[in-house]
């Protein structure tokens, strides 16, 4: 018997984004990290950028000298979190074994699944 699959558009799902407290993030303003370190509303697929932008909490990167002001958040870790609901009968399930789960993810990554490591990317 073959095995089903169930494929999750998980661009359709409520992501947030926030910094972890690395060591790089002694970089980050001090008026800053509370609020990178809780966390924003993110948009997948999409940029951090783009998310503390809509947020409010940076200025546009684009204009002014605002690029060189903004070089920290390069040296941050990003987590993009989401929660995704499924049917107990689902082959995603906690019961199954995910696997390629972020198909066009485009960076350095690690990818969890219920706290469990299911995959890697480092393009």
């Amino acid at each position: 018997m073959g095995m089903s699959v169930e494929r999750i558009d998980l661009g359709t799902c409520q992501w947030t984004v926030r910094a972890e407290r690395t060591a790089a993030f002694d970089t980050v303003p001090e008026a800053l990290r509370d609020d990178l370190a809780a966390g924003v509303a993110a948009t997948v697929p999409g940029v951090v950028h783009t998310d503390l932008l809509s947020a409010g909490l940076i200025p546009d990167p684009c204009t002014g000298r605002h690029e060189e002001e903004l070089r920290f958040l390069g040296d941050q870790t990003w987590v993009y979190s989401t929660t995704v609901r499924l049917a107990a009968d689902s082959p995603a399930s906690p019961r199954s074994s995910p696997t390629s789960p972020a198909d066009g993810l485009d960076t350095v990554a690690t990818v969890r699944v219920n706290g469990t490591v299911v995959g890697h990317t480092a393009n």
